[in-house]
């Protein structure tokens, strides 16, 4: 499931025709307080493995699994407009952990692309027009702050770092610095394991399960 930035509507998905990695899955929108039924916005031919809103509202993302056909591919989809998604970005390396700016221009992903996983960005929804790598020794979650002026990732040594955007008309980013350790808590390389506080200064992370 995912929710849009007001939190009014959520989205799912339901799988029809089986329970094989290649059976369709059916997205549903439907409102976040009940106040409606779900209806059909898309048909999926693919497995997902995460999904995500645009801030407008006007796009869902989703990434197909990565150990399945495509390798892992980030899919777009508007809302009122497609009823199949449409691929994005769609190579042999594995992308994923898709996440778009508070803005709506910029969309931060992780690529495996040059052996192991390191954070990109690229604009959106034009995203072939260019692309910046935003971490250079191994990086994953990438996050945005809600002011759109940081980027946060987790490092290869499991470090939280910041990444400060410069605000203008182009894309532009400064040094990335390391806030804190963060080996002690869950971490995943499907998706994003943490959240960020709407001030930027605190961080939601999940502990690993006691044995």
């Amino acid at each position: 499931p995912a929710c849009d930035q007001d939190g009014r509507s959520t989205s799912y998905f339901d799988r029809s025709g089986g329970t094989g990695p290649d059976s369709s899955l059916v997205l549903y929108l439907k409102p976040a307080d009940g106040s409606a039924p779900a209806h059909v916005i898309a048909r999926v031919d693919r497995s997902i493995a995460e999904s995500a809103w645009s801030p407008d509202g006007k796009w869902v993302l989703l990434r197909t699994y990565s150990n399945q056909r495509g390798a892992g591919d980030i899919l777009g989809l508007r809302f009122g407009v497609d009823s199949t998604p449409t691929p994005l970005i769609a190579t042999e390396a594995a992308e994923v952990q898709p996440t778009i700016s508070p803005d709506g221009r910029w969309l931060a992903y992780v690529t495996d692309k040059s052996g192991r996983q390191e954070v990109v960005v690229v604009p959106f929804p034009n995203v072939q027009g260019a692309l910046w790598s935003i971490s250079t020794d191994g990086g994953s979650e990438p996050k945005w702050s809600r002011s759109g002026r940081e980027l946060f990732y987790r490092n290869a040594r499991g470090d939280m770092v910041r990444v400060p955007i410069v605000p203008g008309s182009s894309f532009a980013f400064g040094a990335p610095k390391r806030l804190f350790s963060a080996t002690q808590f869950r971490a995943y390389s499907g998706h994003a394991e943490y959240d960020v506080s709407p001030d930027g200064q605190r961080f939601l992370m999940g502990a690993p399960a006691r044995t």
